[in-house]
């Protein structure tokens, strides 16, 4: 098999929700499970060496664009039709000819978070021997709508290895489903299409089919709030068995299953999900979800209205609170830490209208903490740092 994969990088988003839950995103009948192909584009056309596809737009035309469902299985390979839910679709079909045929969704990837997208495939393809750049290929490409810039391509030819030769012709070589991500972190907000390919071999002696299943999008990036005590990781659904590690050794288990709620980290913190499909759906897939506290604690998501101001900060011990043009009484004054513990609270009197308080921070180590006062009339909240 000839492989290539390029995968972006994650990227981080700011947010404001209280505990953070990752969701799947499944875009309009992205899936087939609308029993219809509404939504999607199909091509038709004839393939040359090195992959290079002459397609026109068509209707999805039976045999080379065919809705599964049902139980049956693959005359070659013995796998089921349906990938995933109750349709899949099949792309080509096992005549030796010249030709081709494509598929493609155009998927608005919400801008609101990141998003890594899972689709499944399953693909027979003939041997004829030939140089890689003339056999029967499946190939899948992520592209950048705006641009036309291709950045996922992932070209399959060479039956071995992952491929298993069929019981009932020799000549024909079979991968199950299989699952792959692809990082849509940088494209938030963007549209990508999703392009599949199933071609003949570019002689025209041999053939290749596959069958392609879009499970949908996982999130893959979140910000926690303010003082959120834990976040809660939630995993694509149709998945036998989950597994969450830490993302750099994946030494450190945090469950196993679909969804799980954890202390909320207090950096930023990349989690990896082992994702083990139903047996003859798949192979063992990972998928990366990444909290980001940092940000969380930035002025951004404060509340801090005109009139209060806080001094040094940094401080070594000490540090006022300064305020004008407020309301007059008690307040609730607190402080915590960014795991969202309080260290300290008090009653904040403010007889005037404006005024001073000292804060005796000698006690606290160093590091990052947030000041709150809070009364029916104020709702004030500012970071401060300690640096002895």
């Amino acid at each position: 098999m000839k492989l290539k994969n390029l995968l972006l990088s994650s990227a981080l988003l700011a947010g404001t929700c209280l505990s953070a839950t990752a969701q799947t995103y499944v875009p309009s009948n992205s899936d087939f499970e609308l029993g219809t192909t509404a939504n999607w584009n199909f091509y038709r056309g004839m393939v040359s060496t090195g992959y290079i596809y002459s397609l026109t737009s068509t209707t999805a035309v039976p045999g080379l664009h065919t809705l599964m469902t049902g139980s049956g299985t693959d005359y070659y390979g013995g796998f089921p039709e349906v990938g995933n839910g109750v349709y899949s679709l099949k792309l080509a079909h096992d005549t030796n000819s010249y030709n081709a045929d494509a598929a493609s969704y155009n998927i608005a990837v919400p801008g609101t978070s990141t998003y890594s997208l899972i689709y499944q495939y399953a693909a027979v393809l003939e041997d004829p021997a030939h140089a890689p750049t003339h056999q029967p290929v499946f190939e899948v490409q992520a592209i950048d709508s705006a641009t036309g810039t291709v950045f996922f391509d992932s070209i399959i030819v060479d039956p071995t290895p992952g491929f298993t030769m069929s019981t009932v012709y020799s000549g024909a070589w079979y991968k199950a489903w299989t699952n792959v991500s692809v990082d849509l972190s940088a494209y938030a907000g963007k549209t990508v299409t999703m392009k599949f390919f199933a071609a003949a071999c570019s002689d025209g002696g041999h053939w290749g089919y596959a069958y392609i299943d879009v499970a949908g999008m996982f999130e893959t990036s979140t910000t926690l709030a303010l003082h959120a005590p834990s976040v809660t990781l939630s995993g694509p659904s149709g998945y036998a068995a989950y597994k969450w590690t830490d993302a750099a050794t994946f030494a450190m288990s945090y469950g196993t299953t679909k969804t799980v709620t954890l202390p909320a980290p207090t950096v930023k913190t990349r989690y990896a999900l082992i994702l083990t499909p139903a047996t003859g759906h798949g192979t063992v897939d990972t998928v990366y979800k990444t909290v980001d506290i940092t940000s969380t604690l930035g002025a951004s998501n404060l509340s801090v209205p005109t009139g209060f101001t806080i001094n040094p900060n940094p401080t070594s011990g000490y540090m006022n609170i300064q305020w004008s043009n407020q309301p007059t009484g008690n307040a609730d004054l607190k402080i915590t830490d960014v795991t969202g513990r309080t260290v300290s609270q008090s009653v904040l009197n403010m007889e005037a209208a404006s005024g001073q308080h000292q804060l005796n921070l000698n006690g606290l180590a160093n590091g990052t903490y947030f000041v709150t006062i809070k009364s029916e009339s104020i709702d004030y909240s500012n970071k401060i740092v300690v640096q002895k």
